[in-house]
C-alpha cells in the first residue's frame, strides 16, 4: 500500500508542476517501496540533489535583470537541465515502484488509476496554465488581484 501511494504522490501531476517540494514529500512517503535497492537510492538522492540546486539557480536568476539576454538565456536552459534531470532520474523511480507492486492485479489497477490521475491533471494544468500565464487568455475575464 506504501508504494502505491506514493506511486500516486509521485505522478500525480506534471514535473513542471510539481517540482522538489512534491518529489521530496513523496520520497518520503514512499521511501521503503522506491528506495529499496541501492540504485533507486543513489538515482533518488542525487536527481533530488540536483533538481534542488537547479530550482536555487533559477530562482536566483529570477532577482535579475529581466532586459538581460544572458539571464534569460540561463533560465531557460536550465529549465530545460531540469526536465532532462527529472525524467532521466526520478521519473523512471515511478515505474520501478510500479514493478515491485507483488501481484499482476494489483499492478494494473494500480497503474490505471495513476495513469487517469496523470491525464486529469494534465487536462487540468493545459486549461489553467495559459491564464496563470496571461490574464486575457481563453476570455475567461480579469482574475482577481
Amino acid at each position: 500500500m506504501v508504494s502505491m501511494s506514493s506511486t500516486l504522490i509521485i505522478e500525480i501531476s506534471p514535473p513542471t508542476v510539481r517540482g522538489v517540494p512534491g518529489t521530496l514529500s513523496a520520497g518520503a512517503i514512499g521511501l521503503t517501496g522506491i528506495l529499496s535497492s541501492g540504485v533507486a537510492w543513489g538515482t533518488f538522492f542525487f536527481g533530488v540533489l540536483l533538481l534542488a540546486i537547479i530550482d536555487l539557480i533559477i530562482g536566483c536568476c529570477g532577482f535579475a535583470d529581466p532586459t538581460n539576454v544572458g539571464v534569460i538565456k540561463s533560465i531557460a536552459g536550465f529549465g530545460l537541465l531540469f526536465g532532462f534531470v527529472c525524467y532521466a532520474g526520478l521519473s523512471p523511480l515511478v515505474w520501478l515502484v510500479a514493478a515491485e507492486l507483488p501481484t499482476v492485479r494489483l499492478r494494473n489497477i494500480s497503474n490505471a488509476w495513476i495513469l487517469l490521475a496523470i491525464s486529469l491533471f494534465d487536462l487540468a494544468v493545459t486549461y489553467i496554465l495559459p491564464y496563470i500565464a496571461n490574464v486575457d487568455a481563453g476570455n475567461l475575464g480579469q482574475r482577481p488581484v
